[in-house]
């Protein structure tokens, strides 16, 4: 098992390359993170959706989700606003 995390390395690696499997997680720490809470934000990439001028708000009906689905949001979705990867809004583009 890799330190702390939940990471099991196989045991057909031999000395050296469980070395460098332990340093290659450790140098990339964030990507391999499975804890939302431990995931910080990043300024790699920008994201924007730019609107045309004049652009009109368009309601559409809500898509219809299975339980498993809507369960998975219910766990997930608190998680991901409390570690601030995600933001309430209340826009009349229902963004």
């Amino acid at each position: 098992m890799v330190s702390d995390t939940a990471l099991t390395l196989g045991d057909h690696l031999d000395k050296v390359q469980r070395s460098k499997a332990k340093r290659l997680l450790h140098t990339w720490k964030d990507i391999f993170e499975t804890d939302l809470l431990r995931i910080r934000q990043t300024d790699l990439i920008e994201h924007a959706i730019v609107l045309m001028p004049g652009a009109v708000p368009h309601r559409a009906r809500i898509s219809l989700y299975t339980e498993e689905e809507t369960a998975f949001c219910h766990r997930l979705l608190p998680k991901t606003e409390q570690a601030g990867l995600i933001f309430r809004c209340d826009s009349e583009w229902a963004a």
